[in-house]
């Protein structure tokens, strides 16, 4: 295992802690959420530098989760999402983006997403509203941005259709900025032979 530096070690604590709060979505609780909202977080917003840990610190949280769950790479997800999307409206044109909620929910409680990011104002729209129904459907979220959520899809086109997704996410996940200047993923590099760096500058020196 990887030694970690404080920061990382306070965050793999807390996400443990997320871990273990999370419990199995039943009949009787979704009908308590019905009735009494209670103030819990829907999902983890992880941000920082490149190569600073995320995604080996959602692993770990991964790891912890005990309910039905799902790992994986953002871009793949959002293939994936366009794929069913359009199976979906060849179905039905009315409540795609539920349906895909709806469907999700029905086979992971947690989903942890690597890599997010926001690149055009489709997706921007599709990620707003199904965030929205996965929340009702008690999926809980964790995402992992080299973005710090106010610059997410910043000088987009139509951002500011974008806003409310931004303060959704601000109210209803927790924020957690891993300030590490250290990028990790040189120490797999440390002992590699015959390394080619390319090209030449102070970077690869």
């Amino acid at each position: 295992m990887k030694i970690l530096d404080s920061r990382q070690k306070e965050i793999m604590q807390l996400c443990k802690q997320i871990a273990l709060s999370i419990k199995p979505n039943t009949f009787l609780s979704k009908v308590k959420n019905l009735f009494y909202k209670e103030e819990n977080y829907n999902g983890v917003y992880m941000h920082g530098s490149v190569g600073g840990g995320k995604t080996m610190l959602m692993k770990m949280f991964y790891e912890e989760v005990s309910v039905p769950k799902e790992i994986i790479h953002f871009q793949k997800f959002m293939q994936v999402l366009h794929i069913k999307l359009h199976l979906l409206q060849a179905r039905s044109a009315h409540r795609v983006v539920q349906e895909l909620a709806a469907d999700i929910a029905s086979k992971a409680q947690v989903v942890c997403m690597d890599e997010f990011e926001i690149r055009d104002i489709t997706d921007a729209m599709i990620i707003m509203r199904l965030f929205r129904y996965l929340a009702k459907c008690g999926v809980f979220i964790f995402l992992t941005t080299n973005t710090m959520l106010d610059n997410l899809y910043k000088d987009g086109l139509q951002r500011e259709s974008f806003l409310p997704f931004i303060k959704m996410i601000k109210r209803k996940f927790q924020i957690l900025y891993l300030d590490t200047n250290k990028d990790y993923r040189y120490d797999s590099l440390v002992n590699v032979k015959n390394r080619i760096l390319y090209p030449i500058g102070d970077k690869t020196h």
